[in-house]
């Protein structure tokens, strides 16, 4: 059996999103950088759902540098619905 562990951007007040979509509160910074890098050692797949996923393999592929690659290159589980 593994653990899962989930991980996700959630404003103080529990909202994910704001008006039609929009996921530009949060803050990625130096500090959240180095936090995920760290967080990405501990972990050998991620779980998306379909729509998640449709959005980051329409992103990340065009993108460069040591996330990227992360993102990229990390083992991923879809679940074929939402």
């Amino acid at each position: 059996m593994r653990i899962v562990i989930l991980s996700m951007m959630m404003s103080a007040d529990g909202f994910m999103e704001g008006n039609d979509h929009d996921i530009n509160w949060h803050v990625w910074d130096e500090e959240m950088d180095t936090y995920m890098m760290d967080f990405f050692k501990t972990v050998d797949t991620f779980l998306y759902g379909r729509k998640s996923y449709e959005l980051m393999i329409s992103y990340w592929p065009q993108q460069q540098g040591e996330f990227a690659k992360v993102m990229n290159e990390m083992s991923k589980i879809v679940s074929p619905t939402q």
